[in-house]
């Protein structure tokens, strides 16, 4: 099922979800993908930690490892912004390589970006729109937790729950800053029928996608796996 955008012609629309590991950002990047934005051609597998898929970009994925990487940080252990712009310029061509094949409606999805998008925005196209996705701290260290324990990480709570302020106050520090148009989604609210589908409504809208006469949205829905399933 395809959506029909409202997308003006002559210049491309780039949806950026940000968001905290474990968070839902990969739900959100596949309900942006059912709506009909182009979330990439290769995506990282779905696996024991996300049996729906991440619908994760891997040219992206890559970019913002290597980024992160060479300015000395890990994902659980950010660097300086500092470092991050310089580390930036060394990757520039492919940066602009990268975007530069992308046209239409399109997006892409990686937490590593909370970290990068200062550094990157004055890559991506005029008009770049922002998908914030946020959960509830403790379920997210709980699900950062569990994680951790299958994949036999010695890490702490307390050490997460840092990770997971570090991430929220990146975040919202960088869209104070910018004038760019936000959507925010609190993951919880995506859960329930009576919430999720106003929600999926106003993201198609954020994104111009015309979803009113094809069933785009119960299409877009039925990636949830709603907490109240026996309604």
């Amino acid at each position: 099922m395809s959506a029909v955008g409202s997308v003006p012609v002559s210049k491309s629309t780039c949806i950026v979800v940000l968001g905290m590991h474990r968070s839902g950002t990969s739900l959100v990047s596949g309900l942006l993908y059912r709506l009909g934005v182009n979330m990439g051609t290769a995506f990282r597998k779905p696996d024991r930690h996300n049996a729906t898929g991440y619908y994760e970009d891997i040219d992206f994925r890559d970019l913002n490892k290597m980024i992160i990487n060479r300015a000395g940080g890990r994902w659980f252990n950010p660097p300086n912004p500092e470092d991050v712009s310089a580390a930036v310029k060394h990757y520039s061509d492919k940066v602009d390589a990268l975007i530069g094949s992308k046209d239409g409606l399109w997006g892409f999805k990686d937490p590593r970006t909370v970290f990068t998008i200062h550094a990157l925005e004055h890559h991506l196209p005029e008009d770049t729109r922002f998908v914030r996705v946020s959960r509830n701290t403790l379920e997210t260290v709980a699900s950062l937790s569990r994680r951790a324990s299958l994949k036999e990480y010695k890490r702490t709570d307390a050490h997460w729950y840092l990770i997971v302020r570090r991430y929220s106050d990146a975040i919202q520090g960088y869209l104070q800053r910018t004038s760019r148009p936000v959507f925010s989604i609190e993951y919880e609210r995506l859960l329930y029928r009576d919430t999720a589908r106003e929600i999926v409504q106003r993201l198609a809208h954020f994104c111009d996608i015309d979803w009113r006469d094809d069933g785009l949205i119960d299409h877009a829905m039925g990636l949830i796996a709603f907490r109240d399933n026996d309604v």
